[in-house]
């Protein structure tokens, strides 16, 4: 049976020549996102450009850190500290340290 991650899946992988023009994704109404989230980790990571610069110029690992923040936020309930998390893997993401990193989507149940 075919559903609808199933369908954005193949959209989202199937190869594109130079030309081509990818119309977006069906996305299944409702949209999960927070506005609020979002503004939040945007917050914060206009603050930590000005404390520790752009992108790309981080020498710390931000990984150990939001996963201490991630067990902190199991233990008090502070949603502010997953705020913290997503922006610490926002930026591992975009600019990553760990030197075996790379993209390779997996299903839950892989």
């Amino acid at each position: 049976m075919t559903g609808p991650h199933d369908t954005i899946r193949a959209h989202l992988l199937r190869p594109l020549g130079p030309l081509d023009w990818a119309p977006p994704a069906p996305v299944p109404l409702p949209v999960q996102w927070s506005e609020r989230f979002e503004q939040a980790m945007r917050a914060r990571l206009a603050i930590g450009a000005l404390r520790y610069g752009a992108l790309g110029h981080s020498v710390t690992d931000g990984i150990p850190l939001a996963l201490a923040r991630l067990a902190e936020y199991r233990e008090t309930g502070n949603s502010e500290l997953l705020v913290d998390v997503a922006a610490l893997c926002l930026v591992e993401f975009a600019a990553p340290l760990n030197p075996r990193a790379h993209w390779a989507p997996k299903d839950r149940d892989e």
